[in-house]
């Protein structure tokens, strides 16, 4: 395809479909649930999966509110609470979203007792998405009077289940899986969070300090982006990312490049930060899911980001996605990486994830 063509394919494109307000990926979370995790948990251990293994209560299916699982772990380094040795962690509710966890894996827990979750559920401040519908501290809305009857023995049911046992606190990074080689950083993350914590009581600065160096570490800059997101988002203008945090952010980033589905929530922080480096890094991840088997689908989202950084005009990701579909889109892209002068350094080398 010749220089210019490629904008001639995509205002054919424009031409052909409804107007629409651009496409943006929706992010939910609560305010840093990483922090709040690392806070919650009465212990923070590095471990080895060992087993999955069915409850008996599953297999009873007594309904209570038990495990569907339980991981017998070894514990390599207990970086919080007590020194644990070998434990047995009941999986309920699912942690994290993503494959089930499997024998072999490294991993980092963040965990607490039943005893705990009991204790929050009598004060009222469990989150109602981690509980069973009759457990205590639920809104399950209005009740009948049978069911209303039926509550406290069913309370009573459900602390029973909990008692004596080791559970992931809630939040969705209370389980990590871990390459080798992140062990040090994410390491060296938890232990200061956890002094900070103790110190009576962290400044603001000092939490965002944290965080941003979080997000700045490929080990924990999935869940960290999304904290920081979420503080943008519903706190607009106060939360931005200052420029010599966007700067570390892409820094990280640039070092060592991720190829998931977050890539757009980081090209999204970074709005207004301006960096060749970081455009090259983000056009090679580009360049290696255009080259996969299959295209991954947060690929438009991410050309969308990238052309939208260079200065034309932001058509949503659809025309993108469109492309995708049909595959025209590793046509496309060459052309319009030229038209927009993005630099290339080849695709990365990288595992695409999120497809």
């Amino acid at each position: 395809m010749n220089r210019g063509r490629a904008l001639t394919a995509l205002f054919a494109a424009v031409l052909t479909l409804d107007a629409s307000p651009p496409v943006s990926a929706c992010v939910v979370s609560l305010r840093t649930p990483f922090w709040s995790a690392i806070d919650r948990a009465e212990w923070i251990v590095l471990a080895r999966i060992e087993a999955i293994e069915k409850s008996a209560e599953t297999e009873e299916g007594s309904g209570n509110g038990a495990a569907d699982a339980v991981a017998a772990v070894s514990v390599l380094e207990t970086w919080k609470g007590s020194r644990l040795r070998d434990a047995r962690v009941d999986l309920s509710p699912r942690p994290f979203p993503g494959a089930p966890l499997s024998a072999g894996e490294l991993v980092v827990m963040f965990l607490e007792s039943g005893e705990a979750s009991i204790r929050r559920t009598r004060g009222g401040d469990e989150p109602a998405s981690i509980v069973s519908v009759s457990a205590p501290g639920t809104d399950t809305g209005s009740e009948t009077e049978e069911e209303s009857a039926a509550a406290p023995e069913s309370r009573r049911q459900w602390e029973a289940s909990r008692r004596g046992r080791l559970f992931p606190v809630w939040a969705p990074s209370s389980i990590f899986r871990l390459d080798e080689r992140e062990v040090g950083s994410f390491r060296d993350l938890v232990s200061t969070a956890v002094s900070l914590q103790g110190s009576g009581g962290p400044s603001e600065a000092n939490r965002r300090e944290w965080l941003v160096s979080a997000a700045s570490e490929p080990s924990a800059r999935g869940i960290a982006l999304k904290d920081l997101a979420a503080e943008t988002e519903t706190s607009g203008a106060s939360a931005a990312l200052a420029p010599s945090e966007a700067q570390r952010i892409a820094r990280g980033f640039i070092r060592a490049p991720a190829a998931d589905g977050l890539l757009p929530v980081l090209l999204r922080l970074l709005s207004g930060y301006e960096d060749a480096a970081l455009d090259a890094a983000v056009v090679s991840v580009i360049e290696a899911g255009l080259a996969a088997p299959e295209v991954p689908r947060w690929i438009p989202e991410v050309i969308r980001q990238i052309v939208v950084r260079s200065g034309w005009r932001d058509w949503g990701a659809a025309i993108w996605e469109r492309h995708r579909a049909a595959g025209t889109l590793t046509s496309l892209w060459p052309a319009v990486a030229r038209d927009l002068g993005l630099p290339s350094t080849g695709p990365a080398r990288v595992r695409l994830e999120g497809n």
